[in-house]
C-alpha cells in the first residue's frame, strides 16, 4: 500500500509515515510536525489523552505508532477508514488544544 494522507490544520501537519500488516494486525506510524518549541508539551499532552498510543520526538516532529486490528467479519470499517479516523482524532484534538492555549 502506497498512499500519503495529509491534514492541515492551524500549525500542525499530520502525515501517514507507514501503514503495514503485522501478526497481530496494523501497525501504523504517523508524523506530526509540531514546532520544537511545543513539542515535548504537546508530546505530554497527547499521550495523557491517547493511553493507546505512543508518542515519541522525532527529527522533524512527534513520531505517533498505533497498532489496531480488524478481524470480526461483522466489523464495517475498512483499514483505510480506521486510519483517517485516527488522523481525524488527532488533527482535531490538537487544534483543539491549540485554540484554548493549550499549545
Amino acid at each position: 500500500m502506497n498512499w500519503i494522507m495529509l491534514e492541515r490544520w492551524r500549525m500542525v501537519l499530520v502525515t501517514v509515515d507507514e501503514l503495514k500488516k503485522s501478526p497481530e494486525g496494523w501497525e501504523l506510524r504517523l508524523k506530526l510536525m509540531i514546532p520544537d518549541e511545543i513539542r515535548e508539551k504537546a508530546i505530554d499532552t497527547l499521550a495523557d489523552k491517547f493511553r493507546d498510543y505512543s508518542f515519541f520526538a522525532g527529527p522533524r516532529g512527534v513520531d505517533v505508532l498505533v497498532s489496531f486490528r480488524i478481524t470480526e467479519p461483522w466489523e464495517d470499517e475498512t483499514v483505510n477508514e480506521v486510519v483517517e479516523t485516527i488522523v481525524a482524532e488527532l488533527s482535531l484534538f490538537i487544534d483543539k488544544m491549540e485554540g484554548y492555549g493549550g499549545l
